[in-house]
């Protein structure tokens, strides 16, 4: 059954919900590829625009479904791919650096822990109304809830990139010292600085693992 957008189902599990919602996402990230090149194309806030379009689409009802999500590895997967490439548009980055790479140059958490984020605010927010009434709370304090949570979910991407998986990546182990910092940042990367960062450019040792080049050494100083 369909209702105000979400597909509901017998065991409430949101499966059918999520089959649906990635071809949508799909359909999104795919137009924007075409609008986002990395040399040229709109600047970053209309980027930031757009990476904004799919993540309200991929993260809506999330207060009713998170719980779902984190169960359901596949459809985890698909979705966190989707929000990858979204990313790499994001940060005018090359489609083989990795997600953690193309999140962190974006300050764009995971999805799975927006949806939690998003949970979590939900059921304050509404127990707030419910033990006072929506006038007894303005809209500052509802404003600082919602801060406190956004610390919050920075502070659990933040734990899970300190992971023997993640941290000896070369994006991650550049940031993480500075991890505070980079997210408050107001202007993010460039082409170039992001090639800097992740290694993966116009530079010998890149070229030559992919293929494109028979050594690494440097085109501009003959280094190795």
């Amino acid at each position: 059954m369909k209702y105000l957008g979400l597909v509901l189902d017998g065991r409430w599990s949101f499966e059918e919900h999520f089959k649906l919602l990635v071809p949508r996402i799909e359909k999104a990230v795919g137009a924007l590829h075409r609008l986002l090149p990395n040399l040229g194309g709109p600047r970053e806030e209309i980027r930031r625009l757009y990476a904004g379009v799919v993540r309200s689409m991929a993260l809506y009802g999330a207060p009713v479904w998170s719980h779902r999500l984190t169960g359901t590895r596949r459809f985890k997967t698909k979705i966190l791919s989707l929000q990858r490439r979204v990313a790499i548009r994001l940060v005018r980055g090359y489609r083989t650096i990795s997600f953690e790479a193309a999140t962190l140059l974006a300050c764009f958490p995971p999805l799975d822990i927006l949806a939690e984020r998003d949970a979590r605010v939900y059921n304050q927010t509404r127990a707030l109304r419910q033990s006072g009434g929506s006038a007894s709370y303005p809209a500052s304090v509802l404003e600082a809830l919602r801060r406190q949570e956004q610390r919050r979910a920075h502070t659990t991407w933040y734990a899970r990139l300190r992971g023997d998986r993640y941290a000896h990546k070369r994006v991650v182990s550049a940031i993480l010292p500075a991890f505070e910092a980079w997210m408050r940042r107001k202007r993010r990367v460039t082409f170039r600085l992001t090639q800097v960062l992740t290694g993966h450019g116009c530079f010998g040792e890149y070229l030559c693992r992919i293929g494109c080049e028979a050594t690494a050494v440097c085109h501009h100083c003959g280094a190795d």
